[in-house]
Protein backbone atom coordinates (compact mmCIF):
# COMPACT_ATOMS: atom_id res chain seq x y z
CA UNK A 1 0.00 0.00 0.00
CA UNK A 2 1.45 3.31 0.74
CA UNK A 3 4.13 4.20 2.96
CA UNK A 4 3.61 6.74 6.30
CA UNK A 5 5.68 9.69 6.27
CA UNK A 6 6.98 10.03 9.96
CA UNK A 7 9.17 13.13 9.64
CA UNK A 8 9.72 11.75 13.71
CA UNK A 9 11.05 8.23 13.32
CA UNK A 10 13.58 8.34 15.55
CA UNK A 11 16.70 8.63 13.46
CA UNK A 12 16.51 12.44 13.08
CA UNK A 13 16.11 13.06 16.93
CA UNK A 14 18.68 14.48 19.01
CA UNK A 15 19.56 12.72 21.89
CA UNK A 16 18.86 14.96 25.06
CA UNK A 17 22.27 15.95 26.54
CA UNK A 18 20.82 16.40 30.01
CA UNK A 19 24.17 16.51 31.67
CA UNK A 20 24.78 20.53 29.90
CA UNK A 21 24.22 22.63 32.62
CA UNK A 22 25.08 20.68 35.60
CA UNK A 23 23.91 17.34 35.17
CA UNK A 24 20.23 18.17 37.07
CA UNK A 25 17.13 19.16 35.10
CA UNK A 26 15.77 21.05 38.42
CA UNK A 27 18.70 22.97 38.04
CA UNK A 28 18.25 24.65 34.70
CA UNK A 29 17.28 28.04 34.49
CA UNK A 30 13.89 28.79 32.35
CA UNK A 31 15.76 30.41 29.55
CA UNK A 32 18.47 27.64 29.50
CA UNK A 33 15.83 25.39 29.16
CA UNK A 34 14.06 27.03 26.67
CA UNK A 35 17.34 28.24 24.56
CA UNK A 36 17.89 24.20 24.29
CA UNK A 37 14.13 23.68 23.16
CA UNK A 38 15.13 26.12 20.69
CA UNK A 39 18.11 24.26 19.82
CA UNK A 40 16.20 20.85 19.30
CA UNK A 41 13.66 21.82 17.68
CA UNK A 42 15.20 24.58 15.06
CA UNK A 43 14.56 22.46 12.13
CA UNK A 44 10.73 21.95 13.26
CA UNK A 45 9.87 25.31 14.54
CA UNK A 46 11.54 26.40 11.14
CA UNK A 47 9.43 24.54 9.39
CA UNK A 48 6.17 25.43 10.97
CA UNK A 49 7.29 29.02 10.67
CA UNK A 50 7.61 28.70 6.93
CA UNK A 51 4.39 27.36 6.54
CA UNK A 52 1.12 28.76 4.71
CA UNK A 53 -0.63 28.59 8.16
CA UNK A 54 2.04 30.63 10.24
CA UNK A 55 2.22 33.37 6.78
CA UNK A 56 -1.74 33.40 7.24
CA UNK A 57 -1.32 34.08 11.34
CA UNK A 58 1.27 36.83 10.34
CA UNK A 59 -0.95 38.32 8.06
CA UNK A 60 -3.77 38.36 10.63
CA UNK A 61 -2.45 39.61 13.41
CA UNK A 62 -0.43 42.55 11.33
CA UNK A 63 -3.68 43.62 10.00
CA UNK A 64 -5.18 43.83 13.91
CA UNK A 65 -1.62 45.59 14.92
CA UNK A 66 -3.02 48.03 12.08
CA UNK A 67 -6.65 48.20 12.96
CA UNK A 68 -5.49 48.97 16.70
CA UNK A 69 -3.23 51.46 16.18
CA UNK A 70 -6.03 53.40 13.86
CA UNK A 71 -8.29 52.84 16.50
CA UNK A 72 -5.85 54.03 19.19
CA UNK A 73 -4.85 57.53 16.93
CA UNK A 74 -8.83 59.15 18.21
CA UNK A 75 -10.80 58.92 20.39
CA UNK A 76 -14.42 60.75 20.80
CA UNK A 77 -13.43 61.21 24.25
CA UNK A 78 -10.00 63.14 23.15
CA UNK A 79 -11.93 65.94 21.80
CA UNK A 80 -13.11 68.77 23.76
CA UNK A 81 -16.82 69.70 23.95
CA UNK A 82 -16.92 72.56 21.73
CA UNK A 83 -14.35 71.07 18.78
CA UNK A 84 -17.43 71.40 16.10
CA UNK A 85 -20.12 73.50 17.13
CA UNK A 86 -20.64 76.32 20.05
CA UNK A 87 -21.84 75.64 23.34
CA UNK A 88 -25.11 77.93 22.25
CA UNK A 89 -28.09 75.62 21.56
CA UNK A 90 -30.59 75.98 18.57
CA UNK A 91 -32.31 78.49 19.74
CA UNK A 92 -29.62 80.81 20.75
CA UNK A 93 -29.19 81.08 16.79
CA UNK A 94 -30.66 84.40 16.10
CA UNK A 95 -29.75 84.96 12.46
CA UNK A 96 -31.80 84.33 8.88
CA UNK A 97 -32.28 80.97 7.67
CA UNK A 98 -32.80 78.92 4.50
CA UNK A 99 -35.92 77.53 6.74
CA UNK A 100 -37.23 81.38 6.61
CA UNK A 101 -37.76 81.03 3.26
CA UNK A 102 -41.05 83.47 3.16
CA UNK A 103 -39.04 86.32 4.83
CA UNK A 104 -35.98 85.84 2.93
CA UNK A 105 -36.74 85.39 -0.16
CA UNK A 106 -39.24 88.56 0.43
CA UNK A 107 -37.07 90.92 1.69
CA UNK A 108 -34.89 92.23 -1.88
CA UNK A 109 -37.03 90.11 -4.38
CA UNK A 110 -39.74 91.35 -7.11
CA UNK A 111 -40.94 87.98 -7.40
CA UNK A 112 -45.13 87.60 -7.79
CA UNK A 113 -46.57 84.45 -7.04
CA UNK A 114 -47.98 83.10 -10.10
CA UNK A 115 -52.34 83.47 -9.90
CA UNK A 116 -53.35 80.12 -10.05
CA UNK A 117 -57.35 81.34 -10.97
CA UNK A 118 -58.75 78.88 -13.93
CA UNK A 119 -61.65 81.21 -13.80
CA UNK A 120 -64.98 79.97 -15.33
CA UNK A 121 -64.98 76.66 -16.24
CA UNK A 122 -67.82 76.22 -19.59
CA UNK A 123 -70.02 73.09 -19.69
CA UNK A 124 -69.42 72.06 -22.20
CA UNK A 125 -66.01 71.23 -21.11
CA UNK A 126 -67.09 70.05 -18.13
CA UNK A 127 -70.02 67.11 -19.70
CA UNK A 128 -67.27 66.25 -21.89
CA UNK A 129 -64.67 65.70 -19.32
CA UNK A 130 -66.72 63.61 -17.27
CA UNK A 131 -68.15 61.86 -20.49
CA UNK A 132 -63.93 60.53 -21.21
CA UNK A 133 -63.55 59.87 -17.56
CA UNK A 134 -66.70 57.92 -17.38
CA UNK A 135 -65.57 55.77 -20.68
CA UNK A 136 -61.88 54.80 -19.80
CA UNK A 137 -63.09 53.68 -16.14
CA UNK A 138 -66.64 52.22 -17.87
CA UNK A 139 -63.74 50.19 -20.76
CA UNK A 140 -61.62 49.27 -17.52
CA UNK A 141 -64.95 47.73 -15.22
CA UNK A 142 -66.42 45.92 -18.87
CA UNK A 143 -62.97 43.62 -18.39
CA UNK A 144 -64.93 41.82 -15.47
CA UNK A 145 -68.52 41.25 -17.63
CA UNK A 146 -67.48 39.82 -20.66
CA UNK A 147 -71.06 38.87 -20.68
CA UNK A 148 -72.03 42.46 -21.84
CA UNK A 149 -68.77 43.09 -23.14
CA UNK A 150 -70.25 43.93 -26.67
CA UNK A 151 -72.66 46.44 -25.55
CA UNK A 152 -70.87 48.37 -22.91
CA UNK A 153 -67.67 48.48 -24.62
CA UNK A 154 -70.04 50.20 -27.93
CA UNK A 155 -71.61 52.66 -25.25
CA UNK A 156 -68.53 53.37 -23.31
CA UNK A 157 -66.04 53.71 -26.43
CA UNK A 158 -68.48 56.62 -28.10
CA UNK A 159 -68.28 57.78 -24.33
CA UNK A 160 -64.66 57.96 -24.88
CA UNK A 161 -64.60 59.45 -28.60
CA UNK A 162 -67.36 62.14 -27.63
CA UNK A 163 -65.91 63.03 -24.59
CA UNK A 164 -62.11 63.46 -26.10
CA UNK A 165 -63.78 65.08 -28.75
CA UNK A 166 -65.52 68.25 -27.39
CA UNK A 167 -62.28 68.44 -25.13
CA UNK A 168 -60.23 68.56 -28.41
CA UNK A 169 -62.87 71.15 -30.27
CA UNK A 170 -62.85 73.45 -27.26
CA UNK A 171 -59.19 73.89 -26.69
CA UNK A 172 -58.34 76.99 -27.41
CA UNK A 173 -54.85 77.33 -27.34
CA UNK A 174 -52.69 79.41 -25.31
CA UNK A 175 -53.96 82.11 -27.22
CA UNK A 176 -56.24 83.18 -24.08
CA UNK A 177 -52.89 83.98 -21.98
CA UNK A 178 -50.35 85.65 -24.64
CA UNK A 179 -50.24 89.19 -23.76
CA UNK A 180 -48.81 90.00 -27.23
CA UNK A 181 -47.33 88.19 -30.50
CA UNK A 182 -43.79 87.56 -28.95
CA UNK A 183 -45.64 86.14 -25.94
CA UNK A 184 -44.70 81.95 -25.77
CA UNK A 185 -46.96 81.67 -22.90
CA UNK A 186 -43.88 81.17 -20.38
CA UNK A 187 -44.38 82.34 -16.90
CA UNK A 188 -41.58 82.83 -14.25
Amino acid sequence: MTDLNNSNDGEETKPHDSGRNGGDSSEISEEAAWNRFLDEYSDDLGDVERSHTAKKFDRHATRQEKREEKKAILSVNDLKQGSFVDSSGPRDFTQSSWLDTDDVMDRGSVFTPPNPDLGQIRWSRLICGILLVVGIAGIIATAFLPAWATVLGIVFGISILVGAGGLFVTHRGHDETKRDEEDDGARV
